[in-house]
């Protein structure tokens, strides 16, 4: 309920007249001139100046100061005495019908706040005034509440007569902001004031400027005026130095010595800063009323001024006592209420008189101003992107979830870290225990061997290589061919009797599987050549790759009804096949079960899953698996192909095994695979076991100058050898998916831009903080790979910073151009 006094001066009286609600009000009700009230006022006012000698003011013509031995004494006097004409002026009975409308009103208030959850009630009453003279009377010392016992407390606020502007509905969001002006400092120490503004560091970001020694006066205007249009807006503005009332130009202030500025000239720059969300002024300095009353008139909600002349100690108890309760959250009319308690009660001694000057002016019907409490929900609102922000995070969350973009992404990442590693010296990784050896059925083994046609591959010219194999001790084996079709009985016996012969001397076999389009698993032999079932002796591996991931476990699945990955059991293979325990199972035609669940018993009566055997990063995340139903390869880890090749495996074409060109050549404890060694027709399909090369494998090659390797493709094959070597290394290198480090980077690149905006910073040194963040997190992200095996995406998130943050840095720019262009 909005609820308004006015008391205007007229010929012969002063006439008081109220009004509330809808249009309801009382008569008009006329009092006698306080003539002695006013000479009362005056005398409080010689004796308040004669008191306080240096003052945040230049005021001239108040009277003749006589020095008088105890002017405290004289000031209390003056004050009692203008305090007891005032309240017997307002005690007049003409008024009783006035204080029972009030008091009534405050009683419907307060039972009117019964029915609701929230603050304390409290009434508040708008007082215009007329002329000047009734306006610097100390209204805030009418008690009314008191004098009529009401529950609900009566609070005081002074509005202007002439009210041109329009509410502004605009207001700011995210962190309070505060512009502080500090004025001519001529006989001033604004040490303190810094001190008290300085305690809303925690919940404001706050700015100071003002003149400096030697400042042009023109250019100390420009960076004024600038500061109060900053499109970034103003919670609050706070203005502390020399000011004075003005007969024209609705008030002055000393920004600088000798030099004043009007209400009038800053008035559009204040029009700017009320559009952008400024609401609230205070002015800590003297004789306020003039600027109140023009502030109002442009649109400000609120503005708390000292009526009189200030003594500068007075002026900072008084801000010190003010910000003390904006602090706390009070709004501006409780903080103003009880620093002008704090000094009556506390500091009336030292300070007599101070607690009457401090007036708040206000818009009738707008929210009192208060800071914002800055919870989780202004902290996401200031991270709300604008609408080109949000349209480039969208795009570039698109991009982060496209499966071809991300192949791209990955396959220059691990080109980048085969060069740091290179550049670095860091191309010694950790050496695997088993090495593989990949042997090859290339192109030349094929016109050694006169096989023509390599699909399907001839079994005898395999089973020649097995026999080979198992000569030079190999003991784990997998073969990278398709054996589940029988073809011509000479080939299957030939075959059958090699794998017999390695099967009797211990060998882990590990034979290829895959899904049919029926989703079934073709057999990895036919059965009816075997007189022991394949799977008691051998092991049924997946041969399925994905050229840039790693093949992992489901532990969700049986391993005893699912094939597990090629490599993964190859792996498996070569750590059982050093165990020296009489338990360990071993492959043999005399078991009387399938290998692989004895495998998995043995692990379970060691306590050792056969999931975690090599790392828990080997078999799939959750994340992963909610990753494949929106077709993202989630937490999946990588190949590593920044390691060289050379590290992870070494190749020997077929037919140099067959030829007994390496006598030497001695694969015990070696994981051995035989497969595709790049022909055209290797694969399921003619050329599907010819993946192209990656970009980091060609950076190895190139260096390695070998003629003899292929810079244009990779066999299946090799990308088997490098999943074991991970495995067997427990090198697993697991990627940060892009989309979420984009939704970290929006939120650090938010904060960035907020940072930047908050510091005095130039453009240039905003630029270089950029460009050396996002160079430094490159080396960083470079570094984690190689240290930590964890792969941090650096193009989308980095561009994701530079989203949010390069317009906060061309902002600055603007600022300087302005700047500069003022200056010139």
């Amino acid at each position: 309920m909005t609820v308004r006094l006015d008391v205007r001066q007229q010929l012969q009286s002063c006439e008081f007249r109220l009004t509330w609600g809808d249009g309801q009000q009382l008569l008009p009700i006329p009092l006698p001139q306080p003539i002695v009230l006013m000479e009362a006022y005056q005398e409080w006012q010689r004796t308040y100046l004669n008191f306080y000698r240096a003052f945040r003011g230049r005021v001239v013509g108040v009277g003749h100061l006589t020095e008088v031995d105890d002017r405290r004494a004289q000031l209390v006097k003056a004050e009692a005495d203008l305090l007891s004409e005032f309240h017997q002026w307002l005690r007049s009975p003409k008024l009783s019908d006035l204080r029972q409308q009030i008091a009534h009103l405050a009683k419907e208030c307060s039972l009117q706040a019964a029915t609701q959850s929230g603050p304390t009630p409290s009434l508040t009453i708008f007082l215009t005034c007329y002329p000047i003279e009734l306006e610097r009377l100390p209204w805030e010392a009418w008690e009314i509440g008191k004098e009529l016992g009401t529950v609900t407390a009566i609070r005081l606020a002074r509005t202007p007569d002439q009210i041109r502007a329009k509410p502004v509905k605009a207001t700011r969001q995210g962190r309070n902001r505060v512009l502080v002006i500090l004025g001519d400092d001529t006989g001033l120490d604004f040490k303190a004031d810094r001190e008290a503004v300085q305690g809303l560091s925690a919940i404001a970001d706050i700015r100071f400027m003002g003149w400096q020694p030697g400042q042009d006066p023109t250019a100390l205007l420009t960076d004024i005026t600038e500061a109060i249009t900053d499109s970034r807006g103003w919670d609050m503005l706070l203005f502390a130095g020399h000011s004075n009332e003005a007969a024209t130009g609705g008030g002055e202030l000393a920004i600088a010595p000798n030099l004043t500025l009007s209400v009038h000239e800053l008035a559009p720059s204040l029009v700017v800063a009320r559009q952008h969300g400024l609401q609230f002024a205070l002015f800590n300095s003297c004789s306020g009323l003039g600027l109140a009353r023009s502030l109002i008139d442009l649109g400000f909600n609120q503005v708390a001024i000292l009526r009189e002349p200030i003594h500068n100690q007075v002026a900072q108890e008084f801000l010190v006592q003010f910000l003390r309760g904006m602090a706390q959250h009070k709004d501006v009319h409780e903080a103003l209420i009880t620093a002008g308690q704090a000094l009556k009660l506390e500091k009336n001694l030292t300070f007599p008189s101070s607690a009457l000057v401090p007036s708040l002016f206000c818009r009738p019907g707008q929210p009192l101003f208060r800071f914002r409490k800055f919870g989780w929900r202004e902290w996401l609102r200031q991270l709300r992107p604008t609408r080109r922000q949000a349209l480039a995070l969208f795009g570039v969350a698109g991009l982060s979830v496209w499966l071809p973009v991300q192949g791209a992404l990955l396959e220059q990442r691990l080109w980048s870290q085969a060069v740091y590693r290179r550049l670095s010296g860091q191309t010694a990784g950790v050496v695997s225990p088993h090495p593989v050896t990949v042997i090859q059925i290339d192109e030349t083994s094929l016109v050694k061997a006169g096989i023509s046609e390599p699909v399907p591959m001839n079994r005898a010219y395999l089973a020649e290589l097995l026999d080979q194999i198992s000569q030079r001790q190999g003991r784990v084996i997998g073969v990278d061919y398709l054996l589940d079709r029988p073809i011509q009985a000479t080939e299957d016996q030939a075959i059958a009797a090699a794998l017999g012969r390695a099967a009797a001397q211990g060998t882990w076999l590990v034979l290829a599987t895959m899904s049919t389009a029926q989703g079934e698993w073709s057999p990895i032999l036919p059965e009816a050549t075997f007189p022991s079932p394949p799977p008691r002796w051998s092991l049924a591996g997946d041969i399925w790759v994905n050229q840039s991931y790693l093949s992992v476990l489901n532990p969700w699945e049986d391993p005893t009804q699912e094939p597990l990955p090629f490599a993964y059991l190859l792996a498996l293979g070569a750590e059982l096949n050093n165990e020296p325990a009489a338990t360990v199972p071993r492959p043999t035609p005399q078991n009387s079960s399938p290998l692989i669940t004895q495998v998995v018993e043995y692990l379970d009566a060691q306590g050792q899953a056969y999931t975690d055997l090599f790392s828990k990063r080997s078999r799939h995340h959750l994340m992963t698996v909610l990753g494949y139903w929106v077709g993202q390869w989630w937490l999946q880890p990588v190949i590593d192909f920044s390691i060289p090749p050379a590290q992870v495996y070494q190749t020997l074409p077929a037919w140099q095994l067959l030829e007994d060109s390496t006598p030497e050549l001695n694969l015990e404890n070696h994981v051995v695979i035989l497969a595709a060694g790049g022909y055209g027709e290797a694969g399921v399909l003619p050329g599907q076991d010819n993946w192209p090369l990656p970009a980091a494998v060609r950076h190895w090659r190139f260096w390695q100058d070998n003629p003899a390797v292929s810079l244009q493709t990779i066999t299946g094959g090799e990308l088997h050898a490098y999943m074991v070597h991970h495995l067997l290394t427990r090198h697993l290198v697991v990627p940060i998916p892009d989309l979420w480090m984009v939704g970290l980077a929006a939120i650090l690149g938010q904060g960035t831009a907020i940072a930047l905006q908050r510091t005095a910073m130039t453009h240039r040194q905003g630029y270089l903080l950029l460009i050396g963040a996002t160079a430094a997190y490159g080396v960083l992200s470079l570094q984690m790979y190689v240290s930590a095996a964890i792969l941090m995406p650096w193009l989308l998130p980095s561009l994701t910073v530079w989203i949010y943050a390069l317009p906060a840095v061309n902002s600055l720019k603007a600022e300087e151009q302005r700047t500069r262009l003022a200056n010139a």
